[in-house]
């Protein structure tokens, strides 16, 4: 978050303060982009659903693993 607060767009101080309006902007900004990217990470799963028969075996792991890593930083 350090990070993110010292590039350079005007962004709030960290710690950011949650009771200001700019801070509540930022807050949730972070936690749509991360929701993006963990999204990005589910489309890789291609087993996921219970009532499929078939298996497909194929798994990018790197390609899932970057939008991980994304959602993470």
């Amino acid at each position: 978050m350090q990070v993110l607060s010292d590039n350079k767009e005007k962004l709030p101080e960290w710690p950011v303060d949650p009771s200001d309006k700019k801070a509540q902007q930022f807050i949730r900004d972070i936690i749509h982009r991360g929701t993006e990217e963990a999204f990005e990470a589910l489309l890789h799963l291609k087993n996921w659903k219970p009532h499929k028969h078939t298996e497909v075996k194929e798994f990018d792991r790197n390609a899932f693993l970057e939008e991980m890593i994304d959602d993470f930083t």
